[in-house]
């Protein structure tokens, strides 16, 4: 699901717009976020775009009421456009968030792509040094942090904290293991490496249930949200 907002410098609505469309999709699609495009009030009304402003968008379709060919321009005087108002958006953002997949959160999406650019930073830079496996290392443990996204955006994300602090210990784990490997003298930290095994192989598993139960918790938001969808009067 595509969610733009379109405004113009000073439009007094778009603020109080913005809010009502996040109240909205706290409820009806928490794991969406909106787009913030400021577009020139000029430039937008001569190219035909952008008759009014704030305009909401949900899938490339209008949101709600619209001054037709009006744009707000600060500074002369116009009258406050008109938006639409929270039983128009949820309406919509229902109609398109009933068949649209729950995905992990915007921030856990970001982290991904990270983690994704380390691993193939580290997998180059380990043609030339051996230190470049730690990179790769810290790139797969930020990964599972991404993928433990519960789907929501707000609130608690004990899926992400637990993989989290479990990919931090099989970081710390595994590259004690292989220290003498990277940097040719043996890692002084006082437990043996059988230790050091079980250590990384225990953390690499609640890493690894961390996802799954992530993973699970965004396919059960999604049922949650389906059927509050069905029981909810303003949707058609």
């Amino acid at each position: 699901m595509r969610i733009e907002l379109r405004y113009t410098d000073g439009c007094p609505a778009a603020q109080p717009l913005r809010e009502a469309a996040e109240d909205a999709l706290e409820d009806v699609a928490p794991q969406e976020h909106i787009m913030f495009t400021r577009v020139r009030a000029a430039e937008g009304a001569s190219h035909g775009i952008f008759p009014g402003s704030p305009m909401l968008l949900i899938d490339g379709h209008e949101v709600g009421p619209n001054d037709a060919g009006q744009v707000y321009v600060s500074g002369l005087g116009l009258p406050d456009p008109k938006v639409p108002q929270q039983p128009e958006i949820r309406t919509a953002l229902g109609q398109a968030a009933f068949n649209a997949p729950v995905r992990m959160p915007l921030r856990h999406r970001r982290i991904v792509l990270i983690a994704a650019l380390l691993i193939l930073f580290g997998a180059l830079l380990g043609q030339l040094a051996a230190w470049g496996a730690v990179v790769t290392l810290a790139g797969l443990a930020l990964l599972a942090v991404g993928f433990a996204g519960n789907g929501r955006r707000k609130g608690a994300q004990p899926y992400m904290w637990a993989a989290g602090f479990a990919a931090l210990s099989w970081l710390l784990a595994t590259s004690a293991i292989w220290w003498e490997v990277f940097f040719g003298e043996p890692f002084r930290l006082g437990a043996t490496a059988g230790v050091l095994f079980w250590v990384g192989s225990t953390s690499a598993l609640v890493t690894m249930l961390s996802v799954a139960a992530g993973t699970v918790a965004r396919h059960r938001l999604r049922q949650q949200l389906r059927q509050q969808l069905r029981q909810d009067p303003n949707q058609p």
